[in-house]
């Protein structure tokens, strides 16, 4: 199974006012990865081999392993912000 990743998002901005605004994020984040592989050790001129052999690879199906990762991510955000126009100069402010 190869590695799955899934990302959804919502956002909103409401407008209350000319002056102040509401906005909100949600992201919900998935990932999935599984792997699969051989733990071996390489032939060399002392005998790991479990029996094969003198200087033999120790390469047996005893050796494989398998993990699985699987993680969520929630992520919120909100904020209000206010805009006041004083003599031709724009203030915001971000809460």
């Amino acid at each position: 199974m190869p590695a799955v990743s899934r990302i959804y998002t919502f956002d909103v901005d409401y407008l209350m006012s000319d002056q102040v605004s509401l906005f909100a994020e949600y992201a919900r984040e998935k990932y999935h990865k599984r792997m699969i592989s051989r733990n071996r050790t390489p032939a060399s001129g002392m005998s790991t081999s479990l029996g094969w052999g003198t200087g033999q690879a120790c390469d047996t199906p005893n050796n494989d392993w398998e993990s699985t990762y699987r993680d969520f991510f929630d992520t919120y955000a909100d904020q209000p912000s206010y805009r006041a126009h004083v003599l031709a100069v724009s203030i915001q402010y971000h809460f």
